[in-house]
């Protein structure tokens, strides 16, 4: 019997691990030989499909040469399946030919560790996901005065250049993308893409201004993330960003933006005679996975595109590969940038925070976001004559009379329905209609609206339905830095965004709200209008740099080490702009059913750059996109409309955004001049074999890896990756002397250059030669010697400015980069030990000098394997609990003593005191929504096994029950504790940590180097481990808390992977 009962464990146990290893996933493959874009020959019975990355030649992909070249790796990928797995056990869903040779694939993780193995197969990678990440602003940027009229006028501007958009798909209904108010649009030869038909109408996608749409989903719908209800099998966009986009870049010039009856200006694409080709593969929930992103790259430059725009990035550096710039999305990329394509991305949407970046590598464009001039603003002017700021494109109540405050709390027709937040105003059936027509409805902005359960539309909505005058949205608690966009409305509104304003209003409220004893409200004698928000203001102190744009400096690998190559590479206009969308998408509660939206993002900047990058090449056809990236940087601006140095959006302690001086890590080389980038005198031009350089001179990437996913051999010409020929300089760890050299083109008539350089006073830097003439076409290197005068352990930014005597300026940031090394969160994913890595070899660096170097255990505990320091070199520290505890007691009338922790003074000692509810003493029903039993209170409903409370000083009576059967004794119906917030403003805190505890020791050590000043580090690690003790205060062995099954922590003996030596 027991036989039997053991084998039939071992059998579970296997069918358990056979369904958990047995789980398919996507994997992109990565295989020998060359793609089309590279090969050159050698496979017996295929010519040479390459042609030189030099020339203006283009590969003719409708070639026999192409075709059958294409056809030949497609059966080798289907051979190489074939041969390893059976029939039915994998899925592959798309062979990649142009320009990188492999496949994505559906298969178990052991099918992939098989297929790792196999011969000709150079990576395997599991696949990720990607994330997606305007009427005024070509005034903005000059273009109906600058750029259109040099090209003919907007009805020419991006004559047949072909803008390919990877996105959520396209609208093609829009009056953006019409063709009947417009010359015709005749062929373009050298597009060969295709138009998918919509299943629903039977009609293709395309009308001549939209030349191309196709849509790649089969990795989601493998996934099981596609819907198509929702997604559409179809290019049809179900979310508006992809339509947004493309009318940035490319829509039609002069299309009124009208919603709600009012018109917000007519909008233009930045090159409105552009054409649009669509390749969907972001969709409206999950985003993307990159094997679909990387096959309509793929088709994009196999069909001719001349510029391929990506508001779309990863969620975080790809982990499963040694640097940011090698893996399957940016090898595709730097395939298409050896195609000719001017590649632009999106720099992401992290910001204010450094490195925050997900657009990495050289050959792509990194755009950032900018606020333009044009702000919307409004205001609540209240019976006792404030004035309170706000935001909604809304129209004015009437100018001659105010209007009557009534509160959504306090005109509910059931109050059952609480529940529901009554004052989101979301739902008008629960208001009485009666008390709010011909009145100002006056709501509150909850969590709910920062979600997306709520929007302020649908409280426009609701007040039009109960006949409301206006509304007023309250917002009463903001994290600092919370950002508000202003929406258009139908009826007069407004967002009270401040704080204090929306505390003025509601004190305003109460004290002219007289109510019963019951708290019902008896009359309502506030008073108030609202102001038009429907003009905009134009500021001077335009543009900044917006608080959501990714900042640098770059990194070059998943440890997040500082790369040599600074990024992002120019600044776009990217905040609240104005552009087509679908009435069917859903993610932007706002614009629900609208054609037109007003939103964020560096997905907003980096079209901006794709059609101005359009009208580029239009002028100067022939030029690489590394030429076109030059021209746009170089001429770009670091000086806004007022003349004062760009500023950038950051957090501040208070609920607003401040302002701050702006560094290259925010904007590159600057804000896009569109007019200077038509002519920029010189260019700083590179190539394919110039990335290749860049890669192969970089720390950390091997040759092996390089040649996996280029299919070529290393060049090592550069001899440093600062060397590669940008126009910006990046050294990572700049030690003593580096000397750089940067070649300039001239395409512009003869014109001698004047170099100059100015640098921060920690680095010396020098320029040679001091000038030089250039004739038409010619080239010419320059150099630009860096020395280190003083560390100052911060970054150091400069600029060299090269003159010219006909008015041409070319200028490029010198940045020297100091790396400030922090502790890991978890042990480096890229090192094969924990030992190994900048962190820990510079503290290896600093012991060999004599330092003796303290380190925080970590805060994981109490689990095993959770320390964060590592090296024997390290002196590491764990954390004790001294003797001192803080204990209090509340005794209740019922005799009962409940014991609780806070650091107050006691009530009178000869008296009872009532107890009463947060809930059941509010003033104003109208900020029930706040949960006001919420703040601050000392009461518990749940807590987490093992949750940890600590003592807080309190000024007067107070205590803190942390027992949950005590607490539920106390009073039952109150939740679970929110938030505490810790002796804000105070001189001292009392806190806990591995953090509090290596300070100790380091105090310590430094009186035992005091007394032995010639011991060593380790000398002094050893005198503190011999000498410490295993036991407490009781002459017991020392013990550590743990996790219980129930709510207190329990304590079980210590061993030596808790204490190591004592204490």
């Amino acid at each position: 019997m027991r036989n039997r009962g053991l084998n039939g464990s071992f059998m579970v146990l296997i069918l358990l691990a056979v369904l958990i290893l047995g789980k398919a996933e996507i994997y992109v493959v990565t295989l020998e030989g060359e793609p089309v874009i590279s090969y050159r020959g050698g496979v017996s019975g295929f010519e040479a499909t390459a042609v030189d990355s030099d020339s203006d030649e283009k590969i003719d992909v409708t070639s026999e040469l192409v075709i059958s070249y294409a056809r030949h790796l497609e059966k080798r990928h289907d051979m190489l399946l074939d041969m390893l797995f059976d029939q039915g056990t994998y899925k592959k869903l798309y062979s990649y030919r142009h320009l990188i040779n492999g496949f994505a694939v559906h298969i178990s993780p052991e099918q992939a560790e098989i297929l790792g193995r196999a011969p000709g197969v150079k990576s395997v990678e599991r696949d990720w996901k990607v994330r997606k990440l305007t009427t005024h602003t070509p005034q903005f940027l000059g273009l109906p005065t600058g750029v259109w009229p040099m090209g003919g006028g907007f009805d020419r501007a991006g004559e047949d250049i072909v803008i390919g958009f990877v996105d959520s798909g396209i609208y093609p209904h829009h009056p953006s993308f019409a063709t009947h108010h417009s010359d015709p649009y005749g062929p373009v030869p050298k597009y060969r893409g295709k138009c998918e038909i919509d299943p629903n109408t039977k009609r293709d996608f395309c009308n001549g201004k939209i030349i191309g749409a196709q849509h790649f989903a089969e990795a989601a719908k493998t996934a099981g993330a596609f819907n198509p209800d929702i997604d559409f099998d179809s290019p049809l966009d179900g979310d508006g960003h992809g339509s947004h986009t493309a009318a940035i870049a490319a829509g039609n010039n002069g299309i009124p933006v009208r919603m709600h009856g009012f018109e917000f200006g007519r909008a233009s694409g930045m090159a409105p005679r552009a054409r649009i080709a669509v390749y969907k593969a972001l969709y409206r929930i999950f985003g993307g996975f990159v094997a679909d992103v990387v096959a309509a790259i793929d088709q994009a430059v196999h069909d001719g595109v001349d510029i391929l725009n990506l508001s779309v990035g990863p969620n975080s550096p790809p982990a499963t590969t040694k640097t940011t710039y090698l893996n399957p999305f940016d090898a595709t990329l730097l395939s298409a940038v050896k195609a000719g394509v001017f590649v632009v991305q999106a720099a992401g949407n992290g910001g204010p925070f450094p490195k925050t970046l997900v657009s990495y590598s050289p050959w792509i464009a990194t755009v950032a976001a900018a606020v333009d001039d044009r702000r919307y603003k409004n205001h609540l002017t209240l019976g006792n004559g404030k004035i309170l700021a706000g935001i909604c494109l809304s129209p004015a109540t009437h100018a001659n009379r105010t209007f009557t405050l009534v509160a959504a709390n306090d005109v509910l027709l059931d109050s059952s329905v609480a529940k529901y937040s009554p004052s989101d105003c979301q739902r008008p059936e629960v208001l009485n209609k009666n008390l709010v027509e011909g009145n100002i409805l006056l709501c509150g902005y909850s969590f709910n609206f920062v979600v997306g359960t709520a929007s302020i539309k649908r409280v426009s909505q609701t007040a039009k339905s109960l006949g409301a005058a206006g509304f007023v949205l309250a917002v009463e608690n903001a994290s600092p830095g919370t950002k508000f966009d202003p929406v258009p409305v139908g009826i007069p509104g407004i967002l009270i965004t401040d704080v204090t304003k929306s505390t003025e209003l509601i004190d305003y409220y109460n004290v002219s709200t007289p109510r019963d004893w019951t708290g019902r409200v008896k009359s309502f004698k506030a008073v108030g209008r609202i102001g038009d928000g429907l003009r905009p203001i134009l500021h001077k102190s335009a543009p900044q740099v917006a608080l959501f744009s990714a900042r640098g400096p770059n990194i070059k690998d998943y440890s997040f080490q500082d790369a040599d190559l600074l990024k992002p590479d120019i600044l776009a206009p990217g905040s609240l702009i104005w552009a087509a969308w679908a009435p069917n998408g859903t993610d932007e509660p706002n614009y629900v059913g609208e054609g037109f939206a007003m939103i964020s993002g560096t997905s907003m900047a980096a079209p901006h750059i794709a059609g101005i990058a359009a009208l580029v090449k239009q002028k100067h056809p022939h030029w690489s996109p590394s030429a076109i990236k030059s021209a746009l940087m170089t001429t770009s601006t670091t000086i806004d409309r007022a003349e004062r140095p760009l500023q950038a959006q950051q957090y501040s302690g208070s609920e607003t955004m401040s302002l701050v001086p702006a560094t290259p890590f925010d904007y590159g080389s600057g804000h896009v001049n569109p007019r200077a980038a038509l002519d920029p005198g010189l260019i700083f031009d590179a190539g394919y074999e110039d990335y290749l350089g860049f890669l192969c001179t970089t720390p950390g990437v091997d040759a092996h890896e390089i040649s996996n996913y280029t299919n070529s051999p290393c060049n090592y010409t550069l001899g440093h990756p600062s060397n590669l020929n940008t126009p910006s300089i990046a050294i990572s760890h700049l030690v003593g002397t580096q000397t750089v050299t940067r070649t300039v083109t001239n395409v512009a008539e003869e014109e001698t250059y004047v170099i100059t350089a100015r640098m921060a006073p920690a680095i010396a830097i020098e320029t040679n030669p001091p000038a030089m003439t250039l004739r038409p076409g010619a080239s010419r290197k320059f150099s630009v010697t860096l020395t280190v005068r003083s560390v100052t352990g911060a970054y150091s930014f400069g600029e060299v400015l090269l003159k010219g005597s006909r008015g041409h300026k070319a200028v490029h940031d010198g940045v020297d980069i100091l790396n400030l090394s922090v502790g890991p969160n978890s042990p480096l994913a890229t090192t094969k030990t924990t030992y190994l890595n900048p962190f820990d070899a510079t503290l290896l660096s600093a012991v060999k000098a004599g330092v003796f170097v303290v380190q925080a255990a970590g805060n994981g505990g109490p689990f095993p394997k959770t320390l964060v320091s590592y090296s024997p070199w390290i002196a590491t520290v764990a954390a004790a609990v001294d003797d001192r505890r803080y204990k209090n007691h509340l005794t209740l009338g019922n005799g009962k003593i409940l014991a609780g922790i806070c650091l107050s003074i006691a009530t009178h000692a000869n008296r009872t005191f009532t107890l009463v509810a947060a809930n059941d003493v509010l003033l104003d029903s109208f900020v029930a929504k706040y949960s006001p039993s919420d703040y601050q209170r000392p009461e518990l409903k749940n807590a987490s096994p093992g949750t940890k409370f600590d003592p807080v000083r309190w000024y007067f009576p107070g205590s803190s029950i942390t027992d949950v059967t005590k607490s539920t004794v106390t009073i039952s119906f109150f939740a679970f504790i929110v938030d505490i917030r810790i002796q804000i403003g105070k001189g001292f805190a009392m806190i806990s940590g591995t953090s509090m505890v290596a300070p100790h020791i380091a105090e310590i050590a430094a009186l035992v180097k005091q007394k032995h000043p010639y011991c060593s580090p380790s000398a002094i690690k050893s005198a503190l481990m011999t000498t410490s003790t295993i036991i407490d205060r009781a002459e017991r062995p020392l013990q550590v808390p743990q996790y219980s099954r129930s709510e207190t922590m329990s304590l079980v003996p210590a061993t030596l992977s808790i204490t190591e030596v004592g204490m």
